[in-house]
């Protein structure tokens, strides 16, 4: 089973949430490496979930990994969801409202 990786299409500057891109990561070590910002909204979200364990990389080329403002961490808007025996790396990225993670982050059972 692949792994889908929801990435919001980015214009110039500015980010398009209407616009997705999905990219499936079907083996284990699968790398996928940011073009441009990633803005994370309830219409965008990143997944890892397969069967088995696995490991999946997202590497940030430098760019930003936007989670949406005004979320505590007794709020749940999953939109990282990282499933059961999987691994997710984040490397060379920035995450922008860093308070937020633990409202947008879903791990699995084992994870």
């Amino acid at each position: 089973m692949a792994v889908c990786l929801t990435l919001a299409a980015v214009v110039s500057m500015h980010a398009l949430t209407l616009c997705s891109q999905q990219r499936m990561l079907s083996s284990a070590g699968d790398l996928l490496t940011a073009q441009g910002d990633i803005f994370l909204s309830p219409l965008c979200r990143l997944l890892a979930d397969t069967p088995g364990p696995a490991e999946r990389v997202l590497d940030g080329n430098g760019h930003k990994l936007v989670l949406p403002t005004g979320l505590d961490a007794q709020e749940r808007l999953p939109l990282i969801l990282v499933g059961a025996g999987t691994t997710l790396q984040l490397r060379n990225i920035t995450i922008v409202h860093s308070p937020a993670l633990a409202a947008c982050l879903h791990l699995g059972a084992g994870t």
